[in-house]
């Protein structure tokens, strides 16, 4: 059976289910992350410094991006890693709030596709 898995951003972490494990999939956390915290990470999702870098200096297009992006993730068995580490139920997080412009999209949709998982963006009042 294939594992729940949702998303959603740091701004609103403290705002979800306690009940639902929270993992970082960004490359850097906020402050208040802590694995003591019951907080997990998964940088097998979170995009490199190099390509992060190359978006932020407008070296490459939204699309371009992407397509790096999940060029990146499904490396060997990146992936697959990142599947089976994922707990069902949990939550990725990243910084950004836009689940549309965001890898965390990308992510969530690769892993659907190859491995079935359902969930989505968690929608927080």
């Amino acid at each position: 059976m294939a594992k729940a898995i949702f998303t959603s951003y740091f701004a609103v972490a403290r705002k979800l289910p306690a009940d639902l494990p929270q993992v970082s999939i960004a490359r850097f956390e906020p402050r208040f992350w802590s694995p003591r915290g019951g907080r997990l990470t998964c940088k097998l999702l979170a995009p490199s410094v190099k390509l992060l870098q190359a978006f932020k200096a407008g070296d490459l297009s939204r699309e371009d991006w992407a397509a790096r992006y999940i060029e990146e993730v499904s490396r060997a068995d990146n992936l697959e890693r990142a599947y089976e580490s994922l707990l069902d139920g949990c939550v990725m997080l990243c910084w950004e709030a836009d689940w549309g412009g965001c890898h965390r999209k990308l992510a969530w949709e690769l892993l659907h596709d190859h491995f079935g998982v359902t969930g989505g963006e968690l929608k927080v009042g």
